[in-house]
């Protein structure tokens, strides 16, 4: 599986730009991959619930209760994301910075997690990432902005066609019939 540094040099090489040899190199382009590769990993591990990239987790809720709104609150895993679905999907709930505030008094879910480790990545998310972290640093290293957009587009591109594969690699929810539903057979 590949490496920060090799999906780095996958984006460079993207952009028609030698490779770096470590991320810690004193070069504009090592410095620009150091910054932006986490920023772009996190930014697309949020837009959709990755297969690898999905944790389940069981909350007990804090001590103190929250002022206003709800009963209980709890505080977040480290290395949350994203949530993804509640266990219980008649509960109300909401997000406010690194807590979660619902009337439930126990909550169960799953959640996108920081994925940091590159060999968990699925590969087909590899080369997503190094294609909109082209896009990312395209300007500063090529200053085209035509290029930039072809990146960009490239990377809207694979994401539809990736979603599609992961979305194929699980058992589908099923759907329980609410009130609207059910009110359409009479």
């Amino acid at each position: 599986m590949a490496t920060e540094v090799e999906i780095c040099n996958s984006a460079l090489s993207k952009l028609g730009v030698e490779p770096i040899n470590t991320l810690s190199d004193n070069t504009k382009k090592a410095r620009l991959c150091n910054a932006q590769y986490p920023k772009i990993r996190d930014w697309l591990l949020r837009r959709h619930p990755w297969n690898f990239a999905v944790k389940q987790v069981s909350l007990t809720p804090e001590v103190a209760t929250p002022v206003f709104g709800y009963q209980y609150q709890y505080i977040l895993p480290a290395d949350f994301i994203r949530l993804f679905k509640n266990s219980d999907p008649n509960c109300p709930f909401t997000l406010q910075g690194k807590r979660l505030y619902t009337d439930d008094p126990t909550i169960d879910f799953y959640y996108v997690y920081r994925v940091t480790v590159p060999d968990m990545f699925d590969a087909t998310f590899t080369e997503l990432l190094a294609t909109f972290l082209a896009a990312d640093m395209c300007y500063a290293l090529v200053q085209s902005r035509e290029l930039q957009q072809t990146m960009t587009a490239q990377g809207e591109e694979y994401l539809r066609e990736i979603r599609s594969i992961n979305a194929q690699e699980k058992y589908p929810d099923a759907l329980d019939p609410d009130y609207l539903i059910n009110a359409r057979r009479f």
